[in-house]
């Protein structure tokens, strides 16, 4: 009888395991690109986490990272809040509501944030990151664009060649 209840008591623990509330950690990196098109890699490019809050309250978003970063939280492409130098940032969530973290060296601004690089040449400070984010959350995805970016603008600059050549 106390083989079942041990069993059961296992069992029970498994199934409410997914419900408790457990921290979300992301990894990336920032590195040089040709975000503008200028030519040359002489832009950073800023990393995205979308996430959904499961509940109201207070996220907690702590990041570790190889060079001086900026953490800013956004909503709708409008600026929430940010974080320099490594600080954590708090911010009451709505639930239900999807939220974006753009990582990337100090100093960017929003607009930075959702074009996915900083046009600043002279700004160097690329290297790994890492993110936690308090336990009332769901990654939604990774945004990989930022490091997308070159290969779009490659294939664009592609198919405006062919365009040219049948014209």
């Amino acid at each position: 009888m106390l083989h079942v209840q041990k069993n059961i008591i296992a069992l029970l623990v498994l199934l409410l395991l997914p419900l408790s509330s457990m921290a979300a950690v992301v990894s990336g990196e920032i590195f040089a690109v040709d975000g503008d098109g200028a030519g040359g890699s002489n832009d950073l490019s800023i990393s995205w986490v979308e996430f959904s809050a499961a509940a109201s309250g207070q996220v907690t978003i702590d990041i570790t990272a190889g060079f001086d970063s900026q953490i800013m939280l956004l909503q709708g492409g409008a600026e929430l809040d940010s974080s320099y130098y490594g600080d954590s940032l708090s911010y009451n969530v709505l639930a239900g509501n999807d939220y974006l973290i753009a990582i990337g060296q100090v100093l960017f601004f929003d607009n930075h944030a959702v074009n996915g690089f900083q046009d600043i040449a002279f700004l160097s400070g690329t290297g790994e990151w890492s993110v936690t984010i308090s336990d009332n959350v769901q990654i939604i995805s990774e945004v990989p664009v930022p490091a997308a970016l070159p290969l779009f603008f490659s294939a664009l600059m592609g198919l405006v060649a062919i365009r040219r050549k049948q014209a």
